[in-house]
């Protein structure tokens, strides 16, 4: 009998610890982070994370001037060729830094000139593939094709349009808050599989015998 009251008070809090979270509503805005995964041609690719505040995106439009935060990795076939971060490592591009995502959609603004609101330059002009450095590493969405700049030569050309998609990253509160309900269902599941308690069994069988 304790062991099954034991069990329900578990089941119990997890629930309620699970529902204070869902419901609470934050007060002010605070920062979140997205991933993303851009493919080329050849082989290229390219993962980045950038983060922005919430108070920004009410307009659909997080640009460079709004981000706290960006990071990209470039890759020839699974080989790490370059990395650059924003307000770390030096920014190199001869343009000036152009940077445009839609939170509402989660894509990136694309097939307009790199410097314009539908394109995007991280470290690179895609003018002659030079600027992002030796060793170096950028990216360039402009009109003419989206290309990855690494050590100074443009590669992995695709085309214009091509859509860039990205993902919110899982909070460590929510991650918390997940693994909190899968124990609360764990928990529930096991109370209804465990046997009932004495005395339950008797009861009914003697209702059975005076029925």
């Amino acid at each position: 009998m304790d062991r099954f009251l034991r069990i329900q008070k578990l089941r119990n809090v997890a629930i309620l610890l699970v529902l204070a979270g869902a419901s609470a509503a934050p007060s002010s805005a605070v920062p979140i982070s997205y991933e993303f995964l851009w493919t080329g041609s050849s082989g290229y690719t390219m993962k980045g994370t950038f983060g922005f505040d919430t108070s920004s995106g009410g307009d659909a439009r997080i640009d460079e001037t709004e981000l706290l935060s960006l990071s990209i990795s470039g890759y020839l076939n699974g080989t790490l060729v370059g990395a650059w971060t924003l307000g770390v490592d030096p920014y190199v591009g001869a343009q000036a830094f152009n940077f445009n995502f839609n939170p509402v959609t989660e894509l990136f603004y694309v097939g307009g000139h790199s410097s314009s609101v539908n394109g995007q330059n991280w470290n690179d002009d895609g003018s002659s593939g030079t600027s992002c450095g030796d060793p170096g590493l950028g990216l360039n969405a402009g009109s003419g094709g989206q290309d990855l700049c690494v050590d100074g030569v443009l590669v992995g050309s695709i085309p214009a349009s091509t859509p860039l998609s990205a993902m919110q990253s899982p909070e460590p509160g929510t991650v918390a808050l997940f693994g909190l309900g899968l124990a609360g269902l764990f928990i529930a599941r096991r109370k209804r599989g465990a046997a009932p308690p004495s005395g339950t069994l008797g009861s009914h069988r003697s209702y059975q015998e005076h029925s």
